[in-house]
């Protein structure tokens, strides 16, 4: 059985879940843990999941609190929204293909 911590951010909306081995000892009060701890999380906007592959992990050294692990998931949820407002095409980076297709016509400048 593992312990689930949900995040929230400061509007109250989900952000992410945590999830803990039930072996270790951890305060659901405090935030707080003893000793090295391995956790995975995963990364949501509100109820929409965006990790779809599986859950992150984060190893954690030594007592301590879960901050690191909560800075991690508002990380990862501002990297994965940001990439999704990026325009694509066939799932590719438009800056990509751009900056390919220059390259492609700078070499065949310099090669007439």
């Amino acid at each position: 059985m593992k312990t689930t911590v949900t995040v929230k951010d400061k509007s109250g909306k989900r952000i992410g879940e945590i999830f803990l081995p039930a072996w270790r000892d951890f305060d659901s009060k405090t935030g707080e843990f003893t000793g090295p701890l391995m956790v995975t999380y995963d990364v949501y906007d509100g109820d929409r999941k965006l990790n779809d592959v599986g859950p992150f992990m984060h190893v954690l050294e030594g007592a301590g609190s879960l901050n690191p692990v909560i800075e991690s998931i508002a990380e990862s949820r501002n990297s994965i929204l940001a990439d999704e407002a990026k325009p694509t095409a066939w799932g590719i980076p438009i800056e990509y293909i751009a900056e390919t297709f220059n390259k492609s016509v700078k070499a065949q400048r310099d090669l007439n």
